[in-house]
C-alpha cells in the first residue's frame, strides 16, 4: 500500500477554481474516476435512498450535545477531512457540516473535490466515499463552539484519529481546523499548506 501524507488545510481557504489536484494526483484524471463507480455500487448497497433535508428544533439542538455524528470512511479514500468536532446542529440532524450557512460543502465542489454537475449537501455527506472522500472528527463530543472542548479530548481524539488512518489508509488526510490541530498532536508550529 502507499504511503499516506498528512497535510494541513483549511476548508475556508478554498476558493472557486482552487486546484486540489496539486495535492492529488487521482489515478483516472478526476475524482469521480473508475474507482468511484465501485464505491458507489458498495455504498448504494449499504444506504440507497437520500434523506430529505430538515431542521431541527430549539429542543433538538439541545438535546444534541448527546448525539454523535458518524463517520463516513472506508478503505483508500484519496481525501480524509477531520473536522474538530460537530456542532450542535450537525448533532441534531446527525451529518457533517449541517448548518445550511457552513461553507465546506459549497467549497467542496468549488475546489473540484466532486465533479461540476454534483452539489452535494450535508445530507448527502455518505455519498463522499463515490468521489474518494471520507469525514471523521477529532472529537465526537458535540458542542456549540469548538473553544468547548478540553485539550485532553482532542488529544484524545488524535489518537484515535491516528488509529482509524491506519486502519483505513487515506492518501491524505486534511484538517479542517489548524488550531485545533495544533493543541491534538502538539504541534505548534504545524502551518497551513
Amino acid at each position: 500500500m502507499g504511503r499516506t501524507e498528512i497535510r494541513i488545510n483549511s476548508i475556508e481557504l478554498f476558493e472557486p477554481g482552487f486546484a486540489f489536484e496539486r495535492f492529488v494526483n487521482y489515478p483516472h484524471g478526476n475524482p469521480a474516476g473508475l474507482q468511484a463507480e465501485n464505491r458507489l455500487k458498495k455504498f448504494m448497497s449499504r444506504r440507497t435512498r437520500q434523506e430529505a433535508p430538515w431542521k431541527p428544533t430549539k429542543a433538538q439542538l439541545q438535546a444534541a450535545v448527546r448525539n454523535r455524528v458518524p463517520d463516513v470512511i472506508e478503505e483508500g479514500l484519496d481525501v480524509l477531512f477531520v473536522g474538530i468536532n460537530p456542532g450542535l446542529y450537525s448533532a441534531a440532524i446527525r451529518h457533517h457540516f449541517g448548518h445550511p450557512g457552513n461553507r465546506f460543502w459549497p467549497s467542496l465542489k468549488a475546489g473540484g473535490f466532486t465533479p461540476g454537475d454534483v452539489t452535494l449537501t450535508a445530507f448527502d455527506d455518505w455519498r463522499l466515499p463515490e468521489f474518494g472522500l471520507g469525514i471523521t472528527n477529532l472529537c465526537p463530543r458535540a458542542s456549540a463552539r469548538a473553544d468547548e472542548l478540553t485539550s485532553e479530548e482532542l488529544q484524545r481524539g488524535a489518537r484515535t484519529l491516528l488509529r482509524k488512518v491506519k486502519k483505513y489508509r487515506p492518501r491524505f488526510v486534511t484538517f479542517l481546523g489548524i488550531t485545533s490541530f495544533r493543541t491534538a498532536f502538539g504541534v505548534q508550529r504545524g502551518k497551513v499548506g
